[in-house]
């Protein structure tokens, strides 16, 4: 689960305004092109929002915390 109050950037609706722009972004590459090089929606939200000071979240790295720290999936369940 993210916590709001790790979001760097400025603005009193920033949360909601990186989501919607990251979904009007990625509407947008939908439509003209899709890749698997493209950033995914919730990285790119969260890159809006300098979640936890970062501004290099990827597919890649929220894939490896989500097996690491996904409390729903199991070693078999992964397998």
């Amino acid at each position: 689960m993210l916590d709001v109050s790790k979001v760097y950037a400025s603005g009193s609706n920033t949360w909601d305004t990186a989501v919607h722009n990251a979904s009007e972004e990625y509407k947008q590459r939908m439509v003209t092109r899709h890749n698997l090089c493209c950033p995914s929606h919730v990285a790119m939200a969260l890159n809006l929002m300098c979640y936890d000071n970062s501004s290099s979240w990827n597919m890649v790295n929220l894939c490896l915390l989500s097996l690491i720290h996904g409390k729903h999936v199991s070693c078999v369940g992964f397998l």
